[in-house]
């Protein structure tokens, strides 16, 4: 399966059919319709509809479209799973996730739903969910429809009394879920930044992310998305870079050598085949 384009997770919520369609144009990558947190219990079956609604008047072109249902095992997972296929969303989002079952009955749920299933993104928000990550991200491998994994800072927080602010709080997060992601064979996605009106702050946490290996960062204003996006593209002097480095060693008879002053193995070079795709993916993408 060919990795998507998910510098930016614009979260909408989906009591607002306004702020839905206007997510449509706002230049990010996917969007995220909210049933979960951003809705009340007694509007989730009108957000539902909203979302079929939305899905139908909204041009979303080749932006992903998601919605992040209810936590699995809850009274709205069912309905929600439903109006997800019913909308023909590209992926669910999937929060709360704390063991495998409950990846893998959202996955048999979804495929017994349609034939054509969407992708599922995974949110690791509480202490079982972060401490149980390998083991999740082990049941992902083999689930090829599961292609993402996020985290909550705000839930984990709450649950430990920690500062959901915290940069020791988002940095423990963040290296754990890179590396269950890695063992997953999932696309990270770094958590929002709650402060919409701080760009320049927004920025510093999210270059962090970037430099840890994650390829995105979800928003919650659509102010936020040219700067995640701006950030998570890669440097063009660091792609051109890597594109020599990429030719010289596919030229090479040898597993390992220094090109223009940089040492060139199979492990480096293959960072440098993911960055030039990755920037390949992005130029097509702008076009």
């Amino acid at each position: 399966m060919v990795e998507r384009l998910r510098r930016s997770f614009l979260y909408t919520p989906g009591d607002s059919p306004e702020m839905m369609a206007k997510a449509a144009d706002a230049g990010a990558d996917a969007v995220t319709v909210d049933l979960e947190d951003a809705v009340r219990p007694e509007d989730k079956p009108q957000a539902r509809e909203n979302l079929r609604a939305v899905r139908e008047t909204a041009d979303f072109g080749e932006t992903e479209l998601s919605v992040r249902v209810n936590e699995f095992g809850t009274d709205h997972w069912t309905a929600d799973l439903d109006a997800a296929v019913a909308a023909g969303v590209d992926t669910v989002t999937l929060p709360m996730v704390e063991t495998p079952r409950a990846v893998e009955e959202t996955v048999a749920a979804l495929d017994d739903l349609t034939d054509d299933p969407p992708e599922l993104v995974l949110l690791l928000e509480s202490p079982a969910g972060v401490f149980a990550g390998r083991e999740i991200a082990e049941a992902a491998a083999g689930l090829p429809r599961v292609t993402g994994l996020s985290f909550g800072v705000g839930d984990y927080a709450r649950a430990t009394g920690g500062e959901p602010t915290s940069t020791r709080v988002r940095e423990f997060l963040s290296h754990r879920i890179v590396g269950f992601a890695a063992i997953g064979r999932l696309q990270p996605v770094s958590s929002v930044y709650p402060d919409p009106t701080d760009l320049d702050a927004l920025r510093e946490v999210a270059a962090r992310a970037a430099e840890v290996g994650f390829v995105g960062q979800s928003v919650i204003h659509p102010r936020q998305v040219p700067v995640v996006n701006e950030v998570f593209t890669p440097d063009p002097e660091a792609v051109a870079t890597a594109r020599t480095h990429v030719e010289a060693y596919d030229a090479s008879d040898r597993g390992a050598f220094v090109h223009e002053g940089t040492f060139l193995d199979e492990a480096l070079v293959e960072r440098y085949r993911r960055l030039v795709a990755r920037a390949d993916a992005i130029a097509a993408a702008d076009h």
